[in-house]
């Protein structure tokens, strides 16, 4: 209840009751003299301050208030008590006293939080911090002018003061989301973790689970999994306990639950958070999950081992066949030369003559002679090879060709050479060897053969074994998927996930099948194959693929068509990979001499090292070449991008009807 009201006290009055009080005489002076100057103080000091102020008499009489403390209840000539104060903080006694004598005892009345007193007598200032009135927060000063009259100012910081419980809380729930952000982190790290095994998943999920939630310290938790269970040390069963349960298709595997040591202020879930709830549902629902892949893995990896044991069984067989023909092939035919540049002299060693079907020293060995031994369709290839050996140092003198013999016959050779410069930089000798490799041909397109018929198998073997196997559990987890969702179940998601990941695997299986079984040759008719790879590229790439021909190209053997389309396959793969295309154009063309394969693109091109730009891929596209007898030829294209070509003549491959 507060005190009644009294009546303003007049300045004559106030100073009486300051000499009743036992102020003194000079004190009453300085009061005196203090009032007349009223309204210069209130105009030089109080209003020039930012913040209520009031300069008071030590007997809590208000002399002087500037505009903003009169606009809080402030009165000249009353008590600052009363008039400022409310009569909110005086204490019981003093308002009994004045509500018997309807006067204020002689000591004077002062608000429970007023330290004016205690500035007076240490003539120093005083302050409360963080005074709550009002529904509001202030911060209170009382600076001492000499002994009997005090300045006092109040700051409104209420809303500094909610601004820093609002940083506060902001910076707690961040630090929150942190814990949960490092939970979901640190499990994605531990299934993504090499070889390391689910139970050491789940142990070390255990671990990560207390740090997580509000009171880690008072936190211990549980992993049950199967007939397994995981804890952290000091686990104890307690009734203040939060669970979700680890499903792994749709069916309850197992659970995750999170203790408290003691009893927790309330929350939203009991003592629990509701985004704790949120993240524990976060980990079971992806343990799950990553127990699914893993298991998925597991199946796979069988499936895997069981496929390698019978791709070993055929390629031992593969092997055996080649260790075989190379037991029969075994007395290779390898003859040397020496070429000087200067002299235009050439010596061949014996064999040399024996591989080009002549006798040795039957003829004279120029640079000429031996060029009419080569083949006229690879004549200008040789050349060229020769031609770079010779201008620049470090080129290597290394390819394939095909002789002719006296009496028409072809075989193959595969020369290899160094060229020898001088200080100056020019050449002056061309060293190398020349190594009859006609039967070893014979082998490696024979091996090339069982390889495309095994991939053949495999390819088929897959589509119709395990590509069958998945279409049909897709079918059945889209029939689980709408039984569930016809209940309204939750897990019907699931299952809708899980036809969705089979539908994409058995997409992934028939591209694979697509690579192993590329066409299905009618009598070398590669035209609707090499459309076919053009159309596969631009539907699974987005980048533009033309294929162009002209007229029916057909060639004599099955395996000279594989051979031909895994060139344009490598080719087009390299340019969407390696070449940053955005146009491929893939053309088969045919004339009275030749059949012409080419691959053009638009991309950075090779530069000028080939073999670096391309690599492995390069030597693949010139072996597969070689082996069907054709020239191979890459380069880079004047307007930019690159050209493969494989040149095959056609007496040998086209058989038009």
């Amino acid at each position: 209840m507060a005190a009644t009201k009294l009546k303003s006290a007049e300045p004559d009055a106030a100073l009486g009751r300051v000499k009743e009080q036992g102020q003194g005489m000079e004190g009453c002076k300085r009061a005196e003299e203090v009032l007349p100057d009223k309204q210069r103080l209130n105009e030089l000091l109080l209003d020039a301050l930012p913040h209520p102020a009031m300069l008071i008499r030590k007997d809590t009489t208000v002399l002087a208030a500037n505009r903003m403390a009169r606009e809080v209840g402030a009165v000249v000539g009353g008590y600052c008590w009363q008039c400022f104060g409310h009569s909110d903080f005086i204490s019981e006694q003093d308002e009994e006293y004045i509500n018997n004598h309807k006067d204020v005892p002689l000591g004077g009345i002062h608000c429970s939080f007023c330290l004016a007193d205690e500035a007076l007598e240490t003539q120093r200032p005083a302050n409360n911090p963080e005074l709550k009135a009002w529904g509001k927060i202030w911060d209170v000063y009382w600076v001492p002018l000499n002994e009997g009259i005090y300045l006092c100012y109040v700051i409104d910081i209420t809303e500094s003061k909610q601004a820093e419980q609002v940083r506060w809380k902001l910076a707690h729930n961040l630090a929150k989301r942190v814990n949960e952000l490092n939970c979901l982190y640190g499990l994605s790290k531990l299934v993504e973790t090499p070889h390391i095994t689910l139970d050491q998943v789940f142990q070390e999920m255990v671990e990560l689970i207390p740090p997580s939630w509000q009171f880690p310290g008072s936190t211990c938790a549980r992993l049950i999994f199967e007939d397994k269970e995981f804890t952290t040390d000091g686990f104890q069963v307690t009734p203040w306990r939060q669970s979700a349960e680890i499903k792994v298709r749709g069916k309850r595997t197992g659970s995750v639950e999170v203790y408290y040591h003691c009893e927790m202020p309330e929350c939203d879930e009991g003592p629990f958070l509701r985004e704790e709830r949120h993240l524990l549902d976060a980990v079971t629902e992806r343990l799950g999950r990553t127990v699914e892949h893993r298991q998925a893995e597991d199946a796979l990896q069988e499936a895997k081992d069981l496929l390698e044991i019978e791709v070993q069984q055929r390629t031992s067989e593969l092997r055996n066949k080649k260790k075989s023909l190379a037991e029969a092939q075994r007395i290779a035919h390898l003859g040397n030369w020496d070429w000087n540049i200067l002299t235009n002299e050439l010596l061949w060693s014996d064999e040399v003559y024996r591989i080009f079907g002549l006798c040795p020293q039957e003829v004279a060995a120029t640079y000429d002679s031996f060029l009419r031994r080569v083949h006229p369709d690879d004549r200008r290839q040789v050349e060229e090879a020769v031609n770079r050996a010779l201008a620049k140092p470090g080129t290597d003198y290394s390819i394939d060709h095909r002789v002719i013999h006296p009496d028409g016959s072809e075989r193959i050779v595969h020369e290899r050479g160094e060229v020898v410069f001088d200080s100056d930089g020019k050449p002056v000798r061309m060293i190398g060897t020349v190594h009859d490799i006609t039967e070893q041909k014979k082998l490696e397109r024979e091996i090339l053969h069982c390889s495309t018929d095994e991939q053949r198998r495999i390819g088929q073997e897959l589509h119709d074994g395990l590509g069958q196997e998945l279409t049909g559990l897709n079918y059945l987890a889209k029939s689980l998927h709408q039984r569930l969702q016809a209940k309204g179940l939750a897990e019907a998601g699931t299952a809708a996930e899980l036809a969705e990941g089979i539908r994409q695997v058995v997409g992934q299986l028939q591209t694979i099948v697509k690579g192993l079984v590329p066409l299905e040759v009618d009598g070398g008719d590669l035209v609707p194959a090499l459309r076919g790879l053009a159309e596969n590229v631009e539907e699974r790439t987005g980048v533009t693929c033309r294929f162009k021909s002209r007229g029916r190209v057909r060639v004599n053997d099955d395996n000279t068509a594989i051979q031909l389309y895994r060139i344009a396959q490598e080719a087009v793969n390299n340019a969407v990979k390696h070449g940053q295309s955005r146009q491929i154009t893939l053309a088969l063309t045919s004339d009275h001499n030749q059949i012409r394969l080419e691959v053009c693109d638009d991309g950075i091109g090779v530069g000028p090292d080939v073999e670096k730009a391309l690599g492995s891929g390069l030597r693949i596209m010139r072996y597969r070449a070689g082996v069907i007898g054709g020239r191979f030829d890459v380069r880079q294209r004047t307007g930019g991008g690159t050209l493969v070509a494989c040149i095959l003549p056609r007496e040998k491959h086209d058989d038009r009807q």
